[in-house]
């Protein structure tokens, strides 16, 4: 299942490409992405959280929430919807 998410994400995302927005908020990140097809453009919006593996010691990336990052996914979502509002 997992992997069907991060296939999923890499089919909307390239590999390397950059956004055109990003929010933080914590170790939560909500970045912008912008489309184009048949003359018609749009956003897509893509979560990361990134977190210290305690085993390894290592800075990991995960496009999975947990309970206590929702404050943090709210406060991004809302931000870059007043930013969307703004600009229509």
């Amino acid at each position: 299942m997992e992997e069907d998410i991060i296939e999923a994400n890499e089919l909307i995302v390239e590999k390397g490409e950059k956004p055109k927005k990003k929010y933080k908020a914590g170790g939560v990140t909500l970045s912008v992405f912008e489309r184009e097809s048949d003359g018609k453009k749009w956003d897509v919006y893509v979560f990361q959280r990134t977190y210290l593996d305690k085993k390894t010691g290592e800075w990991k990336h995960t496009n999975s929430l947990n309970e206590k990052d929702l404050p943090k996914a709210l406060a991004v979502l809302l931000r870059a919807f007043s930013d969307k509002v703004e600009v229509e």
